[in-house]
């Protein structure tokens, strides 16, 4: 791929009107990087068996990475959720137990390869790993087009928050939502304690839980992030100002 292309393809990703159409791009895009193998899908939140919206991998390699045990093991997931992109031949291996269950991966004819990581709403992150023959001798400009188009993949998977998604969103309870709509509203903790006809106490109890779930590190925060990846609704204002009716002052 001619780095004069990119442009386009981050264009034609961004424009993807799903997550599926956002793969077909993504694969037509880095073959000619040499990739054979790709994983997209969060790395924190969820249970092994949700680490993968999509792959493309040997046979059987997925239900046997999640299966087996090896995604809890695999220090190329510890490095991503550090948040940087690397080689897979950067990482540094700690012990016996790195060294095995590397190897393990390596011996599923993924031998060489790159990953990326994107912070997503709240303490989210969701990461591109690629593999494919030739990797470690990437130049950097080979490096750059795949970090780029692997963070415009993620922004955009985030962005369209497809049912694929889901199981990476974080769980709030119907009560917990509530408290947030409210809240978006307008109202403040004892409005909301009389409307949920629920203690002031529990109000703030139920503000702990919420920024936690989120990583929010406050109330806006939270209600901001809740409304950014479609746990709740926006507050009734918002609505009305992008629909262009109602008094603004």
């Amino acid at each position: 791929m001619a780095l004069e292309n990119l442009p386009d393809l981050m264009a034609e990703i961004g424009e993807a009107d799903s997550f599926k159409a956002v793969c077909r791009i993504f694969e037509k895009s880095i073959e000619p990087l040499g990739v054979r193998y790709y994983g997209i899908g969060p790395l924190t939140g969820v249970p092994p068996k949700s680490m993968f919206a999509a792959a493309e991998a040997p046979e059987h390699w997925v239900d046997h990475y999640v299966n087996s045990g090896l995604s809890e093991r695999d220090p190329l997931v510890r490095a991503a959720r550090d948040g940087r992109s690397f080689r897979w031949d950067e990482i540094e291996l700690h012990d016996e137990a790195d060294i095995a269950a590397y190897n393990e991966t390596r011996s599923s004819g993924m031998a060489e390869g790159y990953a990326t990581t994107v912070a997503g709403p709240g303490a989210m992150k969701a990461g591109v790993t690629l593999s494919g023959d030739g990797i470690n001798n990437w130049n950097v400009l080979q490096q750059v087009q795949a970090k780029v188009l692997g963070d415009v993949v993620l922004q955009r998977a985030l962005i369209l928050n497809d049912l694929t998604w889901r199981a990476a969103m974080p769980f709030l309870s119907p009560v917990e939502k509530r408290l947030l709509e409210l809240a978006s509203e307008g109202n403040v903790d004892k409005e909301i304690g009389l409307i949920m006809n629920i203690s002031y106490k529990r109000v703030h109890e139920m503000w702990r839980a919420i920024r936690r779930k989120l990583g929010a590190k406050d109330r806006a925060n939270a209600a901001s992030i809740a409304v950014a990846i479609g746990l709740i609704s926006p507050p009734s204002r918002a609505v009305q100002l992008v629909f262009g009716y109602g008094d603004p002052n």
